[in-house]
């Protein structure tokens, strides 16, 4: 007879949605509302099929009577691999979500309620200098929200078409004065603005900001290089960045391809010899003991910071990847910028002709005009 690991008791003390969640052999549970009659037949149905040695099934809600907390709950739980910065993201916005919609029943979540939902995120996030939060971001909460109702409804969880009526909401327009206008990407000058700030940041920091402006990089593919993800035989005495997780690693097939140039490999070679191994990562974390490597988030705050200790004009990691396709440009055109960024097709990086095209047409008029 398979051995029985220890029961679990009924927590003293609910979640901070209210719930109540135990865990056996690292499997967790969500019962229901704390102390509520649903929860404590859940409970005992569980301890019940675990005490026959058998892993006890998940608990199959009834979409009529599951709530927004239990909902994101079940969503939470749904992962069985590593998340991506995007599943953090969607995590955070779900929380979000729960704090003010918890206690409603998901199958009465309507676009009116996610209009309400945005409109407390609109009052309640200004930023810390008073200024109301972009455009784009408060889309982009509610797109994650929506996708959480998207795997809900997949799930049976909620009513068919609830994913669909959630989506009749119309994102925010550009005139809309709640909200700034989203702030466009910009070309970042090396001598007057990434320079002067390399000497207030964090070793890590200035490797990871070399390694992504002279690659093209992305922030989060920058932070997450590891050891045995980097091929130092590659083509004309340059190194290839394969990483195994990157934005497009849901599509069947699709590998992301860095070259590493001098530069690139000088930012980097330091901390390949300090790696504890091939599957270490290049750059530890700063501060935060759960933290594998330097996150995008602590990476952002860290550059945010060096630029007002420098007193340079601000600017943020995905800016460099704008720089870097500027340059591919200028030099080789659209194929360039297609070959530096790993795109997978020239008219992607067709917005990056902008600037140039400015530069171009104050030539001809500088001349004709």
């Amino acid at each position: 007879m398979a051995r029985i690991s220890r029961i679990p008791s009924y927590p003293d003390q609910p979640d901070r949605q209210g719930r109540t969640r135990i865990k056996i052999k690292g499997v967790s549970y969500s019962l229901g509302k704390h102390g509520s009659t649903e929860s404590l037949k859940e409970y005992a149905r569980i301890i019940a099929e675990h005490a026959g040695g058998e892993m006890p099934a998940p608990r199959i809600a009834d979409p009529k009577s599951i709530t927004v907390a239990e909902l994101v709950a079940l969503w939470g739980d749904s992962f069985a691999c590593e998340l991506t910065d995007e599943d953090r993201q969607v995590k955070a916005t779900a929380l979000m979500l729960v704090g003010v919609f918890g206690n409603t029943l998901a199958a009465e979540f309507t676009a009116k309620r996610l209009e309400a939902l945005r409109d407390s995120i609109i009052k309640a996030g200004k930023k810390r200098d008073g200024a109301p939060i972009c455009r784009g971001y408060a889309n982009r909460i509610i797109r994650r929200v929506v996708r959480v109702f998207r795997w809900a409804e997949k799930e049976n969880h909620v009513p068919r078409g609830t994913w669909d009526h959630l989506r009749s909401l119309e994102p925010l327009g550009g005139r809309d004065k709640r909200v700034s206008k989203s702030r466009p990407r910009q070309s970042v000058d090396w001598d007057t603005q990434i320079a002067p700030a390399l000497p207030y940041m964090p070793a890590q920091v200035r490797s990871i900001v070399k390694v992504q402006l002279f690659a093209g990089m992305r922030p989060q593919d920058a932070c997450r290089m590891r050891v045995k993800e980097i091929d130092r035989d590659g083509p004309h005495g340059c190194w290839v960045y394969r990483p195994e997780k990157h934005k497009n690693d849901w599509r069947e097939g699709a590998e992301l391809l860095k070259v590493l140039g001098p530069q690139s490999q000088a930012a980097i070679a330091p901390w390949i010899a300090l790696a504890d191994g091939d599957d270490a990562y290049l750059f530890p974390p700063l501060a935060r003991k759960r933290a594998k490597h330097v996150t995008v988030d602590v990476y952002a705050r860290a550059v945010r910071a060096a630029c007002k200790l420098a007193k340079v004009k601000p600017w943020c990691p995905a800016d460099l990847r704008h720089t870097a396709a500027q340059t591919a440009r200028r030099l080789e055109g659209a194929q360039g910028v297609k070959a530096l960024l790993g795109h997978d097709s020239i008219d992607t990086g067709k917005h990056y002709a902008k600037e140039i095209d400015l530069e171009l047409a104050a030539k001809i008029a500088k001349q004709v005009g």
